[in-house]
């Protein structure tokens, strides 16, 4: 999960100077890899939907547009997976999917993924995920 949410959002200079050696090296390698396959910019999103063969693209966007600091996903019945600027954006959209599918849970039951933080909803208390970012 940690190298996916590095691909869509990419550390900035900041932390990334701030994280051990053997991370910096992996996290170089994912940037560079995507850099060249971006359609318009260096980082791109490519939303799309599957469902039994049928596979479908919604849309997709580039970090000029949107730098995504908010990731949500569930597992259970159905399984969905947001990745946003703003966490009430993706609350109102799960609030909306679980008014009309009871697979999906409601916003107070997901799990949210902010750019090194890692919040259990459920319990509402922040688990840091990444303690060597920490600055000194």
């Amino acid at each position: 999960m940690e190298h996916v949410i590095e691909s869509l959002a990419p550390t900035s200079e900041l932390d990334y100077v701030m994280l051990p050696e053997d991370k910096q090296e992996v996290y170089s390698a994912i940037q560079r890899t995507h850099i060249h396959g971006s359609p318009d910019g260096p980082w791109f999103f490519i939303i799309a939907q599957s469902e039994d063969s049928t596979h479908r693209l919604i849309g997709i966007t580039d970090t000029s547009m949107l730098r995504p600091q908010v990731f949500a996903y569930q597992r259970g019945e159905v399984g969905i997976a947001f990745c946003g600027s703003e966490k009430q954006v993706i609350d109102a959209v799960l609030e909306s999917l679980a008014s009309e599918d009871k697979g999906i849970l409601a916003p107070g039951r997901s799990i949210l993924e902010c750019k090194g933080w890692l919040i259990h909803r459920r319990r509402g208390l922040p688990v840091r995920r990444h303690p060597e970012r920490r600055r000194q």
